[in-house]
């Protein structure tokens, strides 16, 4: 039984890891916009603050 367990584990855990890779890949590129605005916006501010 727990040969069984073991041997199905391993492709769940590999699934399960592809889905994180998909989802991080899915995300990431949004994630870079929102911190260059984020930064950008940040920029504008201390400029205008005269920083």
């Amino acid at each position: 039984m727990g040969k069984l367990v073991a041997k199905h584990a391993i492709p769940l855990q590999l699934g399960e890891a592809l889905l994180c890779v998909e989802a991080i890949t899915a995300f990431y590129p949004a994630y870079v916009q929102w911190k260059e605005r984020r930064c950008a916006q940040a920029a504008q501010d201390a400029v205008q603050n005269g920083f």
